[in-house]
């Protein structure tokens, strides 16, 4: 409810939802499965969402692409050290990577070859950008004053992720 019910979030939810229920019931969960699972329930509901939401299409790539070739990328990888998941980092970014490629450039006409980059400098800080961004606002909630020095953290954690991405909006007057 936080982050609103775009495709990506209602996907994950019901992709969470089934891992959920497979926990509880004691069941193996296969991801790939809950996928098309979820993917069927949202086309169910909304059909349109095939064709015309780029959300709804990367969402459902990314993933799949994370699933399926994760193992096979993983081979080409075996450099990248294991300490603080780097390995995996890199290995589930470059899967996503591979099999979202053709999506923007269909939609957009480019692709960024800086996002793979972006990606491993960004995605390990994002967790804590996050915490800042909670207590801020619990915090907020007793007082103003109280929030700020998480505040400050979330907006330098919050900066230097926008400054990294590589379609980051440019200051007037740069080239």
């Amino acid at each position: 409810m936080l982050v609103g019910g775009g495709a990506t979030v209602v996907r994950s939810c019901i992709m969470a939802i089934i891992a959920i229920i497979a926990a509880i019931l004691h069941r193996q969960y296969d991801p790939a499965r809950a996928l098309i699972v979820a993917a069927v329930i949202m086309i169910f509901i909304n059909p349109l969402i095939v064709l015309y939401d780029p959300s709804f299409q990367l969402s459902f790539v990314a993933t799949a692409g994370l699933i399926a070739l994760s193992p096979l990328v993983k081979r080409y990888f075996q450099w990248v050290p294991e300490k603080f998941g780097m390995r995996e980092l890199v290995v589930s970014t470059v899967s996503t990577q591979l099999a979202v490629t053709a999506a923007p450039c269909a939609h957009d006409g480019q692709i960024s070859i800086l996002g793979v980059f972006a990606n491993i400098l960004v995605l390990p800080l994002i967790p804590v950008t996050m915490l800042f961004i909670s207590l801020t606002g619990l915090l907020g909630f007793i007082s103003t004053w109280l929030s700020w020095p998480s505040a400050i953290l979330a907006h330098l954690f919050l900066s230097y992720e926008l400054s990294s991405s590589p379609n980051s909006p440019k200051s007037p007057g740069s080239a």
